[in-house]
């Protein structure tokens, strides 16, 4: 990624030197849309990662790490570059991060009793019951592996996507009894095959 430095001085951009008294003599150029992606990239999951350390909530730390690449971008001419790019970009997201938890945001759910966790309905399966799905997920792949494209594609956008034959059709370019005809000898080879 192309990001400027301070000694980078070519004819069409503009230099960063400091003036006496610490301000810039001019600006830096603004960054790229391709340097903002690779800024992203770059640094996207690493401060994510970083991010959900220290607040409790995921979707908190997406937030905190878009608000952090967007403050890093709007605040590009401001980077002198005296420290490294992922230095400044992570500083500003432990800002911001510091402010979020500063600001008291919700922390962990009370119990009125300690046990109500205890008897709270549990929704994931057991491991017996993880590995039957994943062996019954392996046969339907390998029973879809099977059968031809177009059966595969009717029965798809049948069971899966949940359209009806006619929009099945329509998108198929099929009239319904071939979708129909399709979707039966997709489910009966794959019943034939023990899926």
């Amino acid at each position: 990624m192309y990001l400027p430095a301070p000694h980078d001085t070519p004819e069409d951009t503009p230099s960063d030197h400091v003036a006496p008294g610490g301000v810039a003599a001019t600006e830096r150029p603004r960054l790229s849309d391709e340097a903002w992606r690779t800024l992203v990239l770059r640094y996207g999951g690493a401060l994510r990662y970083t991010l959900q350390r220290r607040v409790s909530l995921v979707s908190d730390a997406d937030d905190l790490v878009q608000q952090a690449l967007l403050q890093a971008v709007a605040g590009w001419s401001a980077f002198r570059g005296e420290a490294e790019v992922s230095t400044w970009v992570f500083g500003i997201a432990h800002n911001l991060a510091r402010q979020h938890v500063s600001r008291g945001t919700a922390g962990p759910v009370q119990f009125g009793r300690d046990d109500a966790v205890d008897e709270a309905p549990c929704t994931v399966p057991g491991p017996c019951e993880q590995l039957m799905q994943r062996e019954a997920l392996a046969r339907l792949q390998s029973g879809l592996d099977e059968l031809p494209a177009s059966q595969t594609a009717a029965l798809w956008l049948i069971a899966v996507d949940g359209l009806s034959y006619g929009e099945a059709a329509a998108l198929l370019g099929v009239s319904v009894a071939a979708v129909k005809h399709r979707v039966a000898r997709a489910r009966t080879t794959l019943r034939a095959g023990g899926v």
